[in-house]
């Protein structure tokens, strides 16, 4: 919670927060965007602090899974050469490979998935087989 509390910004002694202008998420890519959360107006303070406070959440969490693309689409040859990596749909990744590559396949993709990034928590990752996408789940 300090790292969050950290991103949403601290407030000086004008009530004011300090270089409220850029926001980061875990990974130090900046979003410029917050020039509202020092506004006069309560309501527009209070959502660009929301804003302020689910933006690095929300952004490494996408930073994670591009990563993690990645990482599939680099070695996903090597694991079964005629896999394809065919979508994102938010958290997770649809991939197409022959039933019989299907278990080495999720084996790689959720280690890869699973290690991508260092966090102070596990990032566990799930992985399900299926002829088409609604299968899977």
């Amino acid at each position: 919670m300090d790292e969050i509390a950290h991103h949403a910004g601290s407030r000086n002694s004008d009530g004011n927060v300090p270089n409220a202008n850029w926001n980061d998420d875990r990974f130090n890519l900046n979003y410029y965007q917050l020039a509202d959360i020092n506004s006069g107006m309560q309501q527009i303070r209070s959502a660009t602090e929301r804003l302020a406070t689910n933006m690095p959440i929300q952004g490494t969490a996408a930073d994670i899974m591009k990563m993690a693309m990645i990482a599939v689409h680099a070695g996903l040859h090597k694991v079964s050469p005629s896999a394809k990596l065919l979508m994102q749909v938010h958290d997770e990744l649809v991939l197409e490979c022959p039933k019989s590559d299907a278990d080495r396949v999720s084996k790689f993709v959720q280690e890869e998935m699973e290690s991508v990034a260092k966090l102070k928590v596990p990032i566990v990752v799930e992985a399900h087989v299926g002829d088409n996408w609604e299968q899977a789940h």
